[in-house]
């Protein structure tokens, strides 16, 4: 058995969410397989690395327009078909040579564009293979919304609920949790300490305050270790590191998940993994000024959840703010109890379900 798993690198949550569920399939159905395509890179291998660039450039400098857009179309409803526009027939052709070389038993997409591409593919061909959308957001935006799909997996109860409000059957939609990688489950608390550790990452670090007063008052709180993950950003690293005694600056690390099983609290941008990443290490979370709307929405899950603190505007003293809660240790320890809640109620045995409704569904259509 084969799940060919297509994603878009229209930020990286899309493709870490794929690799993630790659895992969850070879691991539910030991000996089957499962392959991740990026599915613009094989229709335009020669350019869509310049559509990626261009997408990021829109995101980082016209944040305002990508948000405006964004909220104006999730209030239309969806009328894409992608076989009716001017590359729609070439993209099918590139979905049809992708299956009959992968012959796949299963499509899983974590990116509209792929679901819309599927759907199409099977509305031309006539071809049933199931399709499964896994949405990455906390949101139901009309774009994840295909008429291809036949099931859902989804990352809250919030947007099951939105999909059978927009006509899907519930029983299709599997309330899974935005897929992360297994080394973020099984999480053990944080060793009891007589320091607080404290992390911070996401986002390009673009949150943090530029003034190096934040992080000289961030070194000199009481017994609070920090620890920042910069990434691929060079520039933070070279401003920070070395410079604090208590306050520890990492390049790129494939570690993330051991410093989350180490800190009382991470400080990040609220992305539909970090914010899942946290949820299964059991990692309450502080998030500071969210601007684009998935970043919205996740803050608002954050909040209705009670499973971190959002910080609306930037604060005045933002490490007054973080000192302050992680001192709180009674809300630390409802956050913890809190994510633990919704990660029992998550379907981890979401694949196999699917697994079994599909095969009967191509015995019905035989």
């Amino acid at each position: 058995m084969k799940a060919l798993i297509l994603t878009a690198k229209f930020g990286m949550g899309h493709y870490s969410a794929a690799q993630s569920l790659k895992s969850d399939w070879e691991r539910s159905f030991p000996g089957s397989q499962a392959v991740v395509r990026d599915i613009l890179s094989c229709a335009m291998p020669n350019f869509s690395q310049k559509i990626y660039q261009s997408f990021e450039l829109l995101v980082r400098r016209g944040s305002k327009l990508y948000s405006t857009f964004y909220k104006f179309s999730s209030h239309a409803e969806k009328q894409l078909n992608i076989a009716r526009y001017p590359m729609g027939d070439f993209l099918v052709q590139c979905a049809k040579r992708l299956i009959r070389t992968e012959k796949p038993d299963i499509i899983i997409s974590t990116i509209p564009v792929a679901s819309d591409i599927i759907t199409a593919y099977k509305e031309k061909t006539g071809d049933n293979i199931t399709l499964v959308t896994c949405i990455t957001d906390i949101s139901v935006h009309p774009e994840w919304v295909s008429t291809g799909t036949d099931y859902y997996l989804v990352g809250a109860e919030k947007v099951k609920k939105g999909l059978v409000g927009r006509g899907v059957p519930a029983e299709q939609v599997f309330v899974y949790g935005i897929p992360v990688r297994q080394c973020f489950k099984g999480q053990k608390p944080a060793e009891s300490s007589l320091k607080k550790h404290l992390l911070i990452m996401g986002g390009g670090l673009g949150m943090l305050p530029k003034e190096m007063d934040f992080y000289e008052e961030l070194s000199s709180l009481p017994d609070v270790e920090t620890v920042i993950l910069a990434g691929s950003n060079r520039e933070i690293y070279d401003k920070l590191h070395g410079r604090f005694p208590h306050v520890n600056v990492v390049g790129y690390t494939k570690k993330v998940d051991e410093y989350m099983g180490w800190a009382d609290l991470i400080l990040t941008k609220p992305g539909g993994i970090t914010l899942f990443e946290s949820i299964h290490s059991g990692l309450p979370m502080m998030v500071v000024h969210p601007t684009l709307p998935q970043e919205l929405n996740n803050a608002k899950y954050i909040e209705q959840h009670h499973i971190g603190r959002v910080l609306w505007k930037r604060p005045k003293n933002l490490a007054t703010a973080i000192y302050e809660f992680l001192m709180d240790e009674y809300s630390l320890m409802a956050m913890r109890r809190n994510m633990g809640r919704i990660r029992q109620a998550l379907d981890s045995g979401a694949l196999q379900k699917i697994i079994g409704q599909g095969t009967k569904r191509e015995e019905r259509t035989a």
